[in-house]
Order: C-alpha cells, then structure tokens, then sequence
C-alpha cells in the first residue's frame, strides 16, 4: 500500500495554521481596513464540528483595541481572512532599499497596507502610492517590509507595478 503524501504545512487549509498560541495576519473586508494586514494570536482553534460559525478560530489582535480601548480587539475570523506570517526579510534585503514601482507593505495606521513605490525620495525614504483609498504617503525603510502574497498555500511576490 502506498501512504499518501504528508499535508504541506504551509496550505491554508491544513489546521496547524489555526492552532493555539499560532502567530498570524488576519486581514478584514470591512470598509476603513479592507486590504491591510494585522498581526494577531490565535487564541482558541475552530472545534471539528459541523457549524460554520464555530468554524472560525479566536484571533486577539496585537495592535488594535477593543472599542472601550481597555484591551485587545479579540474577534472569531473566517479562515478565508488570516495567513501565517509572511517570509521574514533577510539582512542584506533589509539593508538594501526598494525600486520603483516595488509592491511593499507599509507599516501604518495599526496594519501593514499594500502600496506600490512610486519615488525613491533617498536610500532610505520612500514615497508610496495606495488604491484603497487613494494617497501618496511618505514613509522610512524601517516602516517598510517586501510585500507577499499568499496563494494555495505559498508565499508569492507580485510583479512590479508599472
């Protein structure tokens, strides 16, 4: 008998991905933060039962509050809305900047946010364009990390944007 291959582990599907204590990013469809990523902890895994609802595991936020802003934002997520954490920068990409029309994320407003690098203003400021809503923020290398996409369970870099 042949034994099927192991699960990948990095497949969204697999439920490794939401189990407890489980670093992620968890993104929302929300108006106001619809396309940012937010670093968040997987606090309790979806039970195996047959309900949708509880097929959402806990996430508490890392950066945003509760309403009242007494605590962290904990909420249940659809799966379809988190993702392991992207691919860790190596030194010597850290170091070097970015390019024109460079898809990045930018550290901002709690979220990273997608953006494309329309001006190298110098080696470490850039100036970033955003779709959603429409705006040209400055920002420094340090408020700035490679943008990934996660794709059937792998980590892919876009193609630059012209």
């Amino acid at each position: 008998m042949v034994n099927p291959p192991p699960p990948d582990p990095d497949s969204p599907k697999q439920p490794h991905l939401f189990a407890k204590g489980n670093q992620v990013e968890v993104s929302s469809d929300e108006e106001g933060f619809r396309g940012a990523w937010y670093s968040a902890t997987i606090v309790e895994s979806p039970p195996k039962s047959t309900s949708k609802k509880r097929k959402k595991p806990l996430v508490q936020y890392k950066t945003l509050l509760a309403e009242d802003g007494s605590s962290p934002l904990t909420e249940y997520v659809d799966p379809a809305f988190i993702r392991p954490l992207p691919p860790q920068e190596k030194e010597e990409d850290a170091r070097s900047g970015f390019e024109l029309n460079e898809v990045v994320d930018a550290g901002y407003r709690d979220g990273w946010w997608t953006g494309v690098v329309r001006k190298v203003v110098e080696k470490s400021k850039y100036r970033v364009y955003f779709d959603n809503p429409p705006d040209v923020i400055e920002f420094d290398r340090k408020d700035l990390r490679l943008h990934w996409d996660w794709i059937d369970g792998k980590w892919v870099r876009p193609e630059k944007q012209i």
